[in-house]
């Protein structure tokens, strides 16, 4: 039974020494093997922490932020280039309309010669329909619907200016025509329209047009078209007789000649002036007075597309 005993306890410290042995002798060959063919447990992700879930959405999230960054920036600079283009865009065409605003007369009286040359129908017509008396007597009652009363109060005190312009007009400028009269031109036709033109009064239209789109004394220049014109008719057939003389062919009937300025000129001024004082327009037509003035050159601009037939110099 001793032996017994014993057996187990041989068998265990047999067991051991194998183990130990076997434990040596493999840790020694393990250290006898070549450095590169000796096998070590190291962790998959060697001195850095596994990613978790929550780690990875929030960097998918991250980025996705910073995409959606550089989509807005984008987005910006195509913005900014936008705004800047329609900036360039609006200021050419202020300053395009800034000129043609400025100079829209001469650039409506070139377009109503170019029309009336390249188109000549158009014109004829309008000749034949006496468009030109309309047109002329609409400029007038536009003349007289800005013409306030302060303005015919002004030019009443200036009267040493009118007076100086009447002489002016109606004595001075006729005395150019003996120059031009020695003027070497061919056909002569010429030469006698350039005289005559020298002798006549100042124009219906166009001197009120250049007078309201400069926004000058309206109602100066209004004193001296009407005055000047009505004058002229008894100083111009002296005029013409003296520096032309009689061969020029030309006749001016005092009556027919005052009946059509009245016609034409002073009873649309003054029903011009009846509107705006009778119907109380004068705010209305005080804050349009530079789209009124448009409307009056273009209106002159029509005339220029036909030649006047009707006695009136436009």
């Amino acid at each position: 039974m001793a032996s017994s005993l014993l057996l187990p306890t041989a068998s265990h410290i047999a067991a051991l020494s194998s183990l130990h042995i076997h434990g040596f002798s493999t840790s020694r060959i393990q250290q006898q093997q070549p450095r590169f063919l000796r096998t070590t447990r190291v962790p998959l992700f060697h001195n850095a922490a596994t990613p978790s879930f929550q780690e990875g959405r929030s960097n998918n999230a991250s980025s996705k932020a910073a995409a959606a960054r550089g989509g807005d920036d984008d987005d910006d600079d195509v913005d900014e280039a936008a705004a800047a283009a329609l900036k360039q865009l609006e200021s050419t065409s202020n300053s395009v309309l800034d000129f043609a605003a400025a100079n829209f007369l001469p650039i409506a009286l070139v377009t109503g010669v170019a029309i009336g040359l390249t188109f000549p129908q158009p014109g004829q017509l309008m000749q034949q329909w006496g468009v030109s008396k309309w047109t002329t007597s609409a400029i007038f009652v536009i003349s007289g619907l800005t013409l306030s009363t302060g303005d015919v109060a002004k030019a009443a005190k200036a009267w040493p200016a009118v007076l100086f312009g009447l002489v002016s007009i109606l004595f001075i400028t006729p005395l150019m025509a003996v120059p031009v009269l020695r003027l070497n031109l061919v056909p002569r036709e010429l030469v006698t329209g350039l005289a005559i033109f020298c002798c006549v009064p100042t124009t219906l239209t166009s001197g009120i047009s250049l007078t309201q789109l400069a926004g000058a004394n309206t109602a100066l220049a209004l004193a001296l078209t009407v005055t000047s014109n009505l004058l002229g008719i008894f100083t111009m057939p002296y005029m013409l007789s003296a520096l032309v003389g009689h061969g020029s062919g030309v006749s001016l009937p005092a009556g027919p000649l005052l009946k059509a300025l009245v016609e034409i000129l002073l009873i649309p001024l003054l029903i011009g002036k009846f509107i705006r004082e009778i119907f109380n327009v004068q705010d209305f037509v005080d804050k349009r007075k530079q789209k009124l003035s448009f409307l009056s050159i273009f209106l002159l601009s029509l005339s220029f597309m036909s030649p006047s037939s009707d006695g009136t110099k436009t």
